[in-house]
């Protein structure tokens, strides 16, 4: 499923749509890159990666998502705030402020 270009703003957010949909309908091919960011990604190095590999490999195929507008406020507003902060390493578990 192509998304309309005014559900977008940018590439990124078109190629996460695609990954996502991707996912949802191949879980299994996402057990190799789950291992590689494991072992290689700041954030994840060290991290038990087991019960997710487990699962992508046993979860059967899923329906695509679609571009929903307060969804994509919310993102958007979310990552202007990890923008400004401008880190090297994106702080661990996210901006809770702003998802709350």
């Amino acid at each position: 499923m192509q998304p309309y270009s005014s559900e977008f703003e940018n590439e990124f957010e078109k190629q996460i749509f695609f990954a996502i949909n991707l996912c949802r309908y191949d879980p299994k091919r996402f057990v190799v890159p789950v291992k590689e960011v494991a072992a290689t990604h700041a954030l994840a190095k060290g991290k038990d990666t087991k019960d997710l590999i487990l699962f992508l490999q046993k979860c059967e195929r899923l329906t695509q998502v679609r571009f929903d507008d307060q969804a994509n406020a919310a993102v958007r507003k979310n990552n202007a705030t990890v923008i400004d902060k401008n880190e090297d390493v994106p702080t661990q578990n996210g901006n809770i402020e702003v998802y709350n």
